[in-house]
């Protein structure tokens, strides 16, 4: 009676134990799914970061360009009297 009553404890133990791991390693799948999600945000924000900066450098060229085009506008209108004069 006594060892039945022992077994049971212990097999009442090894289940609770099993329980308890396997809890654990459910915090720890969801601690891993936990960080691959802030990992895909943090690539997301990096690409988004990119993508501005490109989009800022394509600005800047487009904005060279204007100032390009304004300074041969510029000597343009410098060069036209003195053409017209010969």
């Amino acid at each position: 009676m006594i060892l039945t009553l022992l077994l049971l404890l212990l097999l009442l133990l090894l289940l609770l134990l099993l329980l308890l791991l396997l809890l654990l390693l459910l915090l720890l799948l969801l601690l891993l799914l936990l960080l691959l999600l802030l990992l895909q945000l943090l690539l997301l924000l990096l690409l988004l970061l990119l993508l501005l900066l490109l989009l800022l450098l394509l600005l800047l060229k487009l904005l060279l360009l204007l100032l390009l085009l304004l300074v041969l506008l510029l000597l343009l209108l410098l060069l036209l009297p003195l053409l017209l004069l010969q």
